[in-house]
C-alpha cells in the first residue's frame, strides 16, 4: 500500500512540473506572439498599469494554450495521414540514400522509424476541422501551407518519438549486468538523446511561428476572441482623429464624439492608447487614439431576462 502511495505521489508530481512547464511555455509563446503583432502592426501600448501587465499575461497564458493545440492539431493530422505518408517519405529516403551511395559508395539510411496510425490521434479533429474551414474560408492557399506544415510536424514528431524509445532502451540497458566502461557509453548515449530529444521538442513547438503565414491568421482570430482586435466595427471619435481617417460628415453628439462605420480596431485594452485603420477610396489609414477620444461600443445579443 505504501509503494501505491509513492507511485501515486509521485505521479501527481510529474503531472504538477508537467503543467507548470505547459503554462510556463504558453504564456512566452504568447507573449511572443504578442510582440509580433505589435511589431507587425507598429503599435507598442505606453502607460502600462499593473492591472493591464496581468492582462497581458492571462491574454499571452490563454493564447499560448491555443497556439499549443493548434501544433498538437496539425501534429495529429500528420499522424493520421500517416498512412498515405510512411510509403511516399520511405520513397523519399530510400531514393535519397540511392543517391548518397552513387556519389559518396555508401547508402545512407533513415536513422529513425516514422510515427505509425493510431486512433487515439482523432481525439484533436473536433480542434482540426472548424480550423481547416476557418483558415481556409479566407485563404485557399493556406491548405498547402498547413499540408506542407503538417508533414514537416509529423516527420519531426517521429523522430521525437522514436528517440523516446532508444532512451527507454538506453535506461533499460544501463540497468542490466554490463561491463563499467560499456554502461558509461550507454550512460553518455542517453543523454545525448535526451538533448537532442529536447531540441526536437523546441523546432516542434516553433515551427509554425517561422514558417509564418498561418501563425498570423491564427493570431489575428485570438485577437478577436480576446476582444482585442474588433474587425469591421462601429465607434465614436472625437477630433482632431475623427478628420485624419475620414472626410465624410456626421452627426455629433454632445460629448463632441463622432460616429464612423466599418472601422478596424486592430489593438486596444493595453495602454492609454488603440490603434485603428480605417480604409476609404483605396487608402489604408492607420491611426493611434488616445482611449478618452474614442469610444466602442459592445454588440451584445441580450433578452429581456438579460436587462432585468
Amino acid at each position: 500500500m505504501f509503494s501505491k502511495f509513492l507511485i501515486n505521489e509521485k505521479t501527481m508530481d510529474f503531472t504538477a512540473k508537467g503543467m507548470a512547464f505547459i503554462a510556463k511555455i504558453g504564456i512566452f509563446i504568447g507573449g511572443l506572439c504578442i510582440g509580433l503583432y505589435s511589431l507587425k502592426n507598429g503599435h507598442f501600448p505606453q502607460g502600462i498599469t499593473l492591472g493591464d501587465g496581468f492582462l497581458f499575461l492571462i491574454t499571452a497564458g490563454c493564447f499560448g494554450f491555443v497556439y499549443i493545440l493548434f501544433v498538437a492539431s496539425l501534429t495529429a493530422m500528420g499522424v493520421l495521414c500517416s498512412p498515405v505518408l510512411r510509403p511516399l517519405l520511405n520513397i523519399v529516403f530510400w531514393s535519397l540514400g540511392k543517391l548518397a551511395k552513387n556519389k559518396t559508395g555508401k547508402e545512407a539510411k533513415p536513422k529513425y522509424q516514422l510515427k505509425k496510425f493510431q486512433w487515439k490521434y482523432f481525439l484533436f479533429t473536433p480542434v482540426l476541422v472548424p480550423m481547416l474551414i476557418a483558415f481556409g474560408r479566407s485563404d485557399k492557399t493556406v491548405y498547402l501551407t498547413l499540408t506542407l506544415l503538417s508533414i514537416a510536424l509529423y516527420m519531426f514528431y517521429s523522430i521525437y518519438e522514436d528517440m523516446g524509445r532508444m532512451i527507454k532502451s538506453t535506461n533499460s540497458a544501463t540497468q542490466g549486468n554490463i561491463d563499467y566502461k560499456e554502461k558509461h557509453l550507454e550512460v553518455m548515449h542517453g543523454s545525448s538523446l535526451k538533448k537532442d530529444r529536447s531540441i526536437m521538442m523546441f523546432i516542434i513547438i516553433f515551427l509554425p511561428i517561422a514558417m509564418g503565414g498561418v501563425t498570423g491568421q491564427l493570431l489575428d482570430s485570438a485577437m478577436r476572441a480576446a476582444n482585442i482586435r474588433i474587425d469591421l466595427t462601429t465607434a465614436y471619435i472625437q477630433e482632431p482623429y475623427y478628420s485624419l481617417l475620414t472626410t465624410k460628415s456626421t452627426e455629433t453628439t454632445a460629448e463632441k464624439f463622432k460616429k464612423i462605420e466599418n472601422i478596424t480596431v486592430i489593438f486596444r485594452g493595453f495602454g492609454r492608447s488603440s490603434l485603428v485603420s480605417y480604409l476609404e477610396n483605396n487608402k489604408l489609414i492607420k491611426l493611434e487614439i488616445p482611449n478618452e477620444k474614442i469610444i466602442i461600443p459592445r454588440k451584445t445579443n441580450m433578452t429581456p431576462t438579460d436587462q432585468t
